[in-house]
């Protein structure tokens, strides 16, 4: 009997790429901003049909949701159901005084913030937590899906074509690292300026703050475990980093979100191949990065670790009502938890520093040509109806 040939089963991938894998990984989020791109506006025939999604939000590159998340695709759909509360508001503030008058406005709590202290002096109004705060931080996860969308399509979409870019997939990356240039800048920087009062304080726009960054890291963790973007091979990482983030609300933000926006910079630089421009961007980013998620993360470390006794003896207790939950063990778990996203940044600082000094030593960046990310996709041109 004639033997069998066989091909040779494919081991699966491993779970956790190599750092030589990653180094040369054209979709992992640290290794892009300095891997070089294909030549601008190349295989780009012409074509006079029009593009598949002449809108923006149903890119090739994206999946389609079911219709009780369009909103996280479709910024007209976002708008709908953020405009809804706020005309009700108004209807409600014209009409209730001469129907119930001093009956409070049922509207508020979704997008105003809710459990306000009558004891607070008004000219810096506190807040106690409230379970309409899971209302509040609803509509903001939707408002900012409608900002990132309406972005993508009127800005940085055909900011990026102007620019050059042909390839859809690129264009799609473009547009995520521009609304993060923008997102991390101002909360970057709304975030340096609120950090200055005590977190058990808690005035008004500190609540803000923190509701409001809870709500788009939420949304961010939406659009990764659904898959609405075309995933990365670093999901995994990703959606980590997500989780303890979110846990780590407050100073934890503006460490990674001022060294995020230089990040997000870089990688727009890269996709218009700007070489100069991009390799000040990278360095400039490492020296940010060292000082936000090293410098100051290991300053909280010390902090949770040795000054957590100078909180008040008041906030020293579980107590929902009391919005108080510094009970004996959370120092040691919030230690825990920072320590674990230090270690996620040191992989990481590790990987950017070997990845620029190889870079700096071969030229990579300036005499080879890497495949592209999305040299398989089709250009914008090139789709049909």
């Amino acid at each position: 009997m004639a033997p069998r040939h066989t091909q040779p089963r494919k081991r699966p991938a491993a779970f956790q790429p190599s750092t030589a894998q990653i180094e040369k990984d054209p979709n992992h989020q640290l290794v892009s901003p300095f891997l070089p791109q294909t030549p601008l506006g190349s295989s780009t025939p012409s074509r006079t049909g029009s593009p598949a999604s002449s809108n923006g939000f149903l890119s090739a590159s994206r999946r389609v949701p079911p219709w009780w998340l369009q909103w996280a695709i479709n910024p007209y759909v976002a708008l709908k159901l953020l405009v809804t509360p706020v005309v009700l508001y108004f209807n409600w503030k014209l009409v209730a005084p001469y129907v119930a008058p001093g009956l409070p406005n049922p509207f508020a709590p979704i997008f105003l913030l809710s459990g306000y202290l009558p004891t607070s002096k008004p000219e810096q109004p506190r807040y106690a937590k409230s379970y309409y705060d899971l209302i509040f931080l609803a509509y903001y996860i939707v408002f900012f899906s409608f900002v990132r969308e309406y972005l993508a399509i009127k800005v940085s979409r055909p900011f990026a074509r102007y620019l050059g870019l042909r390839k859809e997939g690129k264009i799609d990356r473009f547009a995520e690292q521009f609304y993060a240039v923008v997102y991390f800048a101002f909360f970057g920087a709304w975030g340096y300026r609120v950090m200055d009062y005590p977190h058990w304080d808690m005035p008004g726009e500190l609540k803000r703050y923190y509701l409001m960054q809870f709500s788009y890291w939420l949304q961010q963790l939406i659009v990764l475990v659904l898959g609405l973007e075309k995933p990365r091979k670093d999901y995994n990482m990703l959606v980590a980093h997500h989780f303890v983030t979110l846990w780590l609300v407050g100073a934890v933000y503006m460490s990674m979100d001022i060294p995020d926006a230089f990040f997000a910079a870089s990688k727009l630089l890269n996709y218009i191949q700007w070489e100069r421009a991009k390799m000040v961007a990278f360095v400039t980013f490492i020296g940010v990065w060292t000082y936000f998620r090293h410098y100051l993360n290991f300053k909280m470390l010390w902090s949770v670790w040795y000054e957590s006794h100078l909180a008040p003896d008041a906030s020293k207790q579980w107590n929902w009502s009391a919005g108080t939950y510094l009970v004996s063990w959370l120092p040691a778990f919030t230690f825990v938890s920072i320590f674990a996203l230090q270690m996620l940044n040191l992989f990481w600082y590790w990987l950017i520093w070997k990845i620029l000094i190889k870079a700096i030593i071969t030229r990579t960046a300036d005499d080879e040509r890497s495949d592209d990310e999305d040299e398989d996709e089709p250009t914008a041109n090139e789709k049909h109806d």
